[in-house]
């Protein structure tokens, strides 16, 4: 059978167009080896936005060959070829394979880690840090009728369960002499119940009751022994700087560190009452130790019902300080007058906005200190020089 012209043709054309192709992708392939990463991108680029999904994965192909930067695979500028046959093969052929023994790796190093988390919270149970739970056992003053006859009870309760006892050492200071009570409270069984009496605080001391005064003070530091042993300390720790000795002291890493679970480890409380003060000159001496005076209202003395205001002036002037305040702002001394015949005064601070800067000192008509705080809290201060 003879083919006709026509036929020759039609086949003379269809080579050539094969011919072509397989030309102009040689012609590609080697023009990719000479352009730079930038240019392939751009090539691939343009070749997208014309629907041209071949081309455009041959440049990128190119570019990864490249580069090595993966990240063009998701680029949102290739949109318009992502559905692509050619360009989801090409994809398919990048994304990792997952070797079994990495995944086994992978799953051995998970199950180690998620061993020793288990093991390390079962630790934990068995050795919780020491919660010793007070309804607040700190009292700041006993009132006047109660100063020789007080009676102090609070519940402890062991939060955690892992207590053997609790043991308290009292530190009285009596008329300005220190007396130690050391290991004279021992509680073993919880919740229990703490009591603090006068004549239990007077017995500890080996003092009678009646030697009990005005302005005595009393601070408790307790000592807890763990089920396991360890022994926890509400006291700050002594340092020998000859000898580079560290002495027994806090804990506080170790305690439950939120106030009202430790507050049965350090406590303290004072015999105080709204006595008739000595009458005469007293000096104020107000300090700020940033020199940028009070930001607050400083503090209230009242005499007798009548109240009178001391504080330094804020140099910034965005606090309002009524009804006045002293134009100084590091260091001020006032004169306070108590006349003959005075009843009471009542000394309050009413708080600062800085209250690590603030301090003052209260010297009475002989120029004996009788009264020194620093950092106050805002609340009655307990300034006592009884007539």
């Amino acid at each position: 059978m003879h083919s006709s012209p026509k036929c020759k043709v039609i086949l003379l054309f269809a080579l050539l167009s094969q011919w072509w192709s397989v030309n102009a992708q040689n012609n590609i392939i080697q023009k990719e080896h000479r352009l730079s990463a930038i240019e392939l991108e751009q090539k691939a680029l343009g070749h997208a936005r014309r629907g041209e999904a071949e081309l455009a994965v041959q440049f990128i192909d190119a570019y990864l060959a490249k580069t090595g930067d993966l990240s063009v695979l998701n680029d949102h500028l290739f949109f318009q070829i992502q559905d692509s046959s050619a360009y989801q093969t090409l994809r398919n052929r990048y994304r990792p394979q997952w070797n079994p023994l990495i995944i086994l790796y992978i799953l051995v190093s998970f199950l180690g880690i998620y061993t020793a988390i288990v093991m390390q919270f079962f630790r934990r149970q068995q050795s919780k840090p020491v919660s010793l739970l007070s309804a607040y056992v700190i009292t700041s003053a006993i009132s006047p009728n109660q100063a020789l006859d007080f009676n102090i009870s609070q519940d402890l309760y062991d939060a955690n369960g892992n207590i053997e006892s609790y043991t308290l050492t009292m530190y009285a200071i009596l008329s300005g002499s220190l007396h130690v009570a050391e290991d004279f409270l021992t509680i073993s069984s919880f919740p229990a119940t703490l009591n603090l009496t006068a004549q239990s605080i007077a017995d500890a001391l080996g003092i009678a009751v009646t030697s009990l005064d005005y302005g005595d003070k009393f601070y408790f530091t307790a000592k807890v022994t763990r089920n396991d042993g360890v022994v926890f300390y509400g006291q700050n720790p002594t340092y020998d700087a000859d000898t580079g000795t560290v002495g027994l002291g806090n804990t506080e890493g170790q305690l439950t560190n939120v106030p009202a679970y430790k507050s049965a480890m350090n406590f303290n409380f004072l015999l105080f009452v709204n006595c008739p003060p000595v009458p005469g000159t007293y000096e104020l001496v107000m300090h700020d130790s940033y020199g940028d005076g009070w930001q607050g209202q400083g503090i209230r003395i009242t005499i007798d019902g009548v109240p009178q205001y001391h504080a330094l002036c804020d140099y910034w002037g965005q606090v309002s300080q009524e009804p006045g305040c002293y134009p100084s702002y590091s260091l001020k001394s006032v004169d306070i007058n108590i006349a003959p015949g005075t009843q009471e005064w009542i000394w309050d601070f009413l708080g600062d906005s800085y209250p690590s800067e603030v301090s003052f000192e209260l010297f009475d008509s002989s120029g004996a200190m009788i009264y020194s705080i620093s950092s106050p809290d805002a609340g009655q201060l307990y300034v006592i020089n009884c007539l």
